[in-house]
């Protein structure tokens, strides 16, 4: 599960935040002239899912808006240039204001949506909650205010996307990393059983007879694993012994 690596107090990254930032700023100055809207707190993440009295929530994959009907009616005035929504509007007027709202909601819906990280065209619908990471945006004069709030999906892609994948070369093949080690080859010349009195009479010059016969192979030895692993018959090479292979050593 993402919690499992997600740690519980994961804030969001600071280029997510900043994406988020930028987009609510440039979506304030395409609607709102005078009263400019902007994040009044840091993304934080709350114990649990988030809900609001009043607050009507969107969400799409992991994306949430909470805005109330009337800070979303409030959004439509301001974006016409009216400081609040009074009862001496008209109805047309009423009308006007509330296709302006909600337009403007749609634009900053997509404009979140592509902050972080959504497909184009993502399918918002209406939720009774938002996710556990959430800040609160306002405008200066802190009226209205909504509330955009992530889940924990969201911020797991977030993390993903905004730290960078880290790539190594490969070291080698195996097959050439071995290719270069060394073992060390032996053979055993051949063994006798001797008592100790004539172990200790033992001198210079004295010749001890093997039990190794002449025409037998020798065992050779690989490492420290004293098996035979192959055998070998000696070999004159002038100024060295050497060793000639009568078995395989696989």
């Amino acid at each position: 599960m993402i919690e499992a690596w997600l740690p519980a107090n994961a804030s969001l990254p600071n280029a997510a935040a900043i994406e988020i930032e930028e987009a609510i700023d440039q979506w304030s100055q395409h609607w709102f002239l005078a009263n400019r809207f902007r994040p009044i707190s840091r993304f934080t993440r709350k114990h649990g899912p988030i809900a609001l009295d009043d607050t009507g929530w969107h969400e799409a994959d992991g994306l949430a808006i909470g805005l109330s009907p009337d800070a979303e009616a409030a959004l439509g005035a301001l974006a016409l240039g009216l400081e609040r929504v009074t009862g001496d509007l008209t109805a047309a007027d009423r009308t006007l204001v509330v296709a302006v709202a909600i337009e403007c909601v749609r634009d900053l819906r997509e404009r979140l949506a592509k902050a972080v990280g959504l497909a184009p065209r993502a399918q918002w619908h209406s939720v009774s909650q938002g996710g556990s990471w959430s800040v609160d945006i306002a405008g200066e004069a802190r009226m209205p205010q909504f509330r955009i709030a992530l889940n924990v999906t969201r911020v797991a892609a977030l993390w993903r996307r905004c730290v960078p994948l880290v790539t190594t070369k490969p070291l080698g093949r195996g097959d050439d990393m071995l290719a270069q080690l060394t073992a060390e080859l032996s053979a055993r010349l051949g063994a006798c059983t001797i008592s100790l009195d004539d172990l200790e009479e033992l001198a210079v010059g004295d010749v001890v007879k093997l039990k190794t016969r002449l025409d037998d192979p020798l065992c050779v030895v690989i490492g420290e694993q004293h098996e035979a692993r192959g055998q070998a018959a000696l070999v004159d090479l002038g100024e060295r012994l050497a060793l000639q292979l009568t078995d395989s050593l696989a």
